[in-house]
């Protein structure tokens, strides 16, 4: 249950609508000047961009409900709208795939095509955590911390807020970096640890009720995507 009460409209529709679409529109942005930088196919970046969207979005529906998030079983988690059924991992992974097999079969290098993705996600999950929390999703543990957030007696972590803002200086971070990388995937594998690095810690404030040998399911994803990350990053860099 949303342990406080969410906001549900704003200018006629939900925030949390507002704020998705927000991020896909700078994303799309994002992906617009990257491909002119980098004098990529901008027709074929635009078609691999909104693939990896609609298969992305499926999947983390999909994910939602095989996986340990929907408890009930209930087949109606496939269809539920606003800010409940999604599980990012499953759209993130999702997405490598469908990059990696569009970009083979426009023959592209698929490597930079990654490094692109890597800006959009974390651009585009700075506007979407802030959604949940608009929303009221990803929500964090009771707690009395100072910078609990306090509804009524109880108080909560913000870990969307948190999640927000260090997706915001992953972006900045790679922002910087992509000028003077030194191999194409840099920037891909650099967000793979950063993320997954920093996603593991929040996740010990947010609350869960899939735990096993005292990780959520989403930490034991994070390990998976930092040692993927960390041993393609050794390879490419040590090349």
């Amino acid at each position: 249950m949303i342990p406080y009460e969410t906001y549900k409209n704003l200018f006629g529709t939900s925030p949390y609508i507002i704020m998705i679409l927000i991020g896909i529109i700078f994303s799309y942005y994002i992906v617009l000047k990257e491909s002119e930088r980098l004098k990529l196919n901008t027709h074929k970046i635009i078609i691999i961009y909104f693939s990896t969207f609609i298969f992305s979005f499926i999947s983390s529906k999909l994910f939602f409900f095989l996986g340990p998030w929907n408890q009930s079983g209930d087949i109606s988690a496939l269809f539920i709208r606003g800010t409940e059924g999604n599980v990012f991992y499953g759209g993130l992974l999702t997405e490598f795939i469908v990059i990696i097999v569009m970009s083979k079969l426009f023959k592209m290098n698929t490597w930079q095509v990654l490094d692109i993705a890597a800006l959009v996600n974390s651009v585009g999950m700075f506007f979407g955590r802030i959604g949940c929390f608009f929303g009221g999703c990803c929500y964090g543990k009771a707690s009395t911390a100072w910078f609990a957030l306090k509804y009524g007696t109880r108080g909560i972590f913000p870990t969307q807020i948190i999640s927000s803002f260090y997706n915001l200086g992953i972006f900045i971070y790679l922002t910087k970096k992509k000028y003077k990388k030194k191999f194409d995937g840099q920037i891909f594998l650099l967000y793979l640890m950063l993320y997954s690095g920093s996603r593991f810690f929040v996740e010990f404030l947010r609350a869960s009720n899939h735990y096993y040998f005292g990780l959520s399911t989403s930490q034991y994803i994070s390990i998976i995507l930092f040692a993927i990350g960390v041993f393609f990053y050794w390879k490419k860099s040590s090349r």
